[in-house]
């Protein structure tokens, strides 16, 4: 994500180990600065370019920073948590030009997945359960006449016929 000016890129990255959010000037990322503390992910900028907002976990976080010379971040500050969608390719925030209104959208704890069912070995139980035990048998084969005198065979494949 870039900064409103340009010249500074805020991205995740977990080569600490975990996601975190860092900053580096672009186009080289060079002098880069981890801005997140305890993991982060989804940096975007206030208008301004003057604050890095973040989610981190169900958290919301802001920390103010400085590209006048160079750059710099204060300690990120908690602003709120909930349980907001956004995770993997959707975006998961936007902020207001003034950075004091978040657009997210919340969860419906009653429209998420409370239980699953795993039924291994369906199709076995179901051909139990459908079908009619039926003993094995051999196809029968009949001689049937073709319209040009030769001899042709069909078979007949249903259950209970004898061959």
């Amino acid at each position: 994500m870039f900064s409103p000016d340009g010249r500074w890129v805020a991205y995740v990255s977990n080569e600490s180990g975990r996601a975190e959010v860092y900053v580096g000037r672009f186009p080289d990322l060079a002098n880069k600065i981890a801005v997140s503390i305890d993991g982060g992910a989804r940096p975007r900028w206030s208008r301004d370019g003057r604050e890095l907002f973040y989610r981190q976990g169900g958290a919301m976080m802001a920390a103010s920073v400085d590209a006048s010379h160079g750059f710099s971040a204060g300690k990120p500050q908690r602003l709120f948590a909930g349980p907001y969608y956004g995770e993997g390719r959707d975006p998961a925030f936007d902020v207001t030009d003034d950075g004091r209104r978040f657009l997210m959208i919340k969860a419906d704890p009653a429209s998420m997945l409370q239980h699953l069912t795993v039924v291994q070995n369906w199709a076995e139980e179901l051909q139990r359960l459908a079908l009619p035990k039926y003993a094995p048998c051999e196809p029968a084969t009949t001689n049937v006449p073709h319209p040009e005198g030769r001899s042709s065979f069909a078979e007949d494949h249903s259950p209970g016929r004898e061959g």
